[in-house]
């Protein structure tokens, strides 16, 4: 059995790991604020992200996944369809990827 010593040291180091994680992303804004580098990737990764995504979809639609790459495909629509209208990145990759999972899903509800 695993003494509480262990679990309380564990513990402790994970927060002290997390807390020092996000304190250093805070301090490197600070400090890359007016860098130039930061802006062009900053501009430059939302089209690298869509790119992997729909270089992904095409590797699905070769590899015949469940849905024959029908709900990846419309996943992908989806996503850049909602970052043409909302331009943020976050909301588009979660709508993205809820389509997918849900129409992923949809053949096993009905087994």
């Amino acid at each position: 059995m695993t003494s509480g010593w262990y679990v309380a040291a564990a513990i402790a180091t994970a927060s002290g790991v997390t807390f020092a994680l996000r304190a250093a992303s805070f301090l490197a804004r600070a400090l890359w604020r007016d860098s130039g580098l930061v802006a062009r990737v900053a501009r430059a990764l939302p089209l690298g992200v869509l790119t992997v995504l729909a270089l992904w979809v095409i590797t699905r639609l070769r590899s015949g996944s469940v849905t024959g790459g029908v709900a990846e495909s419309v996943a992908l629509a989806v996503t850049v369809l909602v970052h043409r209208w909302r331009h943020h990145l976050g909301l588009s990759l979660v709508a993205g990827t809820g389509v997918c999972v849900a129409l992923s899903s949809a053949p096993a509800l009905f087994h």
